[in-house]
């Protein structure tokens, strides 16, 4: 079996998920600490405003643990079209799949809920290579 066999989802924000976003994120090597803090205080905004924050999460978990995140929500002033804010796995448990897994699953969250477009913005930095291209727009069929 592979880590995708054991992966539960969860889409509730629960109070310690803004410090295992942290942890996640910080893990990755990939970001600067505004952007750590960015991330946990978007989940800290769905805590505090339900649905009308204009957030909504997937969160991976194996064995109890949650090891990856995305973060993703409708555009202001749009009917149908999604940024994905954030994706991110634990450097233990990179290169497993789970990134592409979850990407799998945002999008289709997204394609329910009426989306027919999700933008995804990276840098261009060579770090990122692995993640995907820089800037891309997905639309949904």
């Amino acid at each position: 079996m592979n880590a995708i066999d054991h992966i539960k989802l969860r889409r509730e924000v629960l109070p310690g998920d803004p410090e295992t976003i942290q942890s996640i994120v910080s893990s990755t090597g990939f970001f600067r600490e505004d952007e750590i803090r960015v991330a946990a205080e978007l989940a800290e905004e769905r805590l505090q405003k339900g649905t009308a924050s204009g957030y909504e999460f997937i969160f991976a978990e194996i064995d109890g643990k949650t090891v990856a995140y995305s973060c993703y929500g409708l555009i202001p002033c749009t009917l149908h079209s999604y940024d994905l804010y954030w994706i991110a796995t634990h450097q233990a448990y990179m290169n497993r799949g789970i990134g592409k897994y979850l990407l799998r699953e945002t999008e289709t969250s997204i394609f329910l809920s009426g989306g027919n477009g999700i933008y995804v913005e990276t840098s261009s930095i060579e770090q990122y290579a692995p993640t995907g291209p820089s800037t891309r727009r997905t639309s949904i069929s």
